[in-house]
């Protein structure tokens, strides 16, 4: 791992406050941007804002923790992802920050091992709330994905609840399928 770090910052050692403003941390060709405050103590309150532009999805698969990765083995993705991101509140034993963030995925390709299809053209704008200390308060919500395969386009607009636990998801979809880019989930006697 490339670190370098970049962080201008006010500092009261009194109170254990950092301030941070314009902050530029680089992980390998990772691009991070945080502005916020943070206060070190028992509790620890923060409100940081981070912001990343333009990374390709596929280099950063590979810093990924190993069981996560092999988790993902049978997955080819790439595009460029953007996020901007907030931790804010009060961190300490058994209370975490809430996290809320906006992804952007542009310029987006993946594939399954398991189907026949290479997705193109994929973009995704989604927004996701994570609460840490009380999980089933995360949620995601997807403003808009778009995907391409073959001749057939979708469109996905939806919900996820309980993002860290039993996932309900609510979703709104719009094809306009050629079937016969899709003959792989008919019976053997419809192809």
């Amino acid at each position: 791992i490339d670190l370098k770090l970049e962080l201008p910052a006010a500092l009261d050692l009194r109170t254990m406050y950092i301030a941070l403003h314009e902050a530029e941390v680089s992980i390998n060709e990772f691009d991070l941007g945080i502005d916020g405050c943070v206060t070190i103590g028992d509790t620890i309150p923060m409100d940081v804002h981070i912001q990343a532009s333009k990374w390709h999805v596929q280099p950063l698969l590979a810093l990924l923790p190993k069981a996560i990765r092999n988790s993902l083995k049978d997955i080819e993705a790439d595009g460029l992802l953007s996020l901007q991101a907030t931790a804010k509140g009060d961190y300490y034993d058994g209370q975490m920050p809430l996290i809320d963030a906006h992804v952007l995925l542009q310029k987006g390709k993946g594939s399954y091992a398991a189907l026949p299809y290479t997705f193109n053209d994929i973009t995704l704008d989604a927004n996701a709330h994570i609460d840490l200390t009380t999980t089933e308060r995360s949620h995601v919500v997807v403003n808009k994905l778009k995907a391409r395969t073959k001749d057939s386009q979708l469109e996905l607009k939806g919900s996820i609840q309980d993002v860290m636990n039993s996932m309900r998801t609510s979703a709104h979809l719009t094809l306009d399928a050629q079937l016969i880019d899709w003959a792989y989930f008919l019976p053997e006697s419809m192809r």
